[in-house]
């Protein structure tokens, strides 16, 4: 969460980009412990 901050203050990011940028980053979290736990 912090990140998208961060993000939006140095790339100005438009505020309404946040939204999809936490979506985006939920989606690829769930992929990666998907893929961990296959792999298991």
């Amino acid at each position: 969460m912090g990140l998208c901050i961060v993000l939006v203050k140095v790339a100005r990011v438009p505020e309404y980009w946040m939204p999809l940028m936490v979506g985006i980053g939920l989606l690829l979290f769930g992929l990666v412990r998907r893929l961990t736990r296959k792999g298991t």
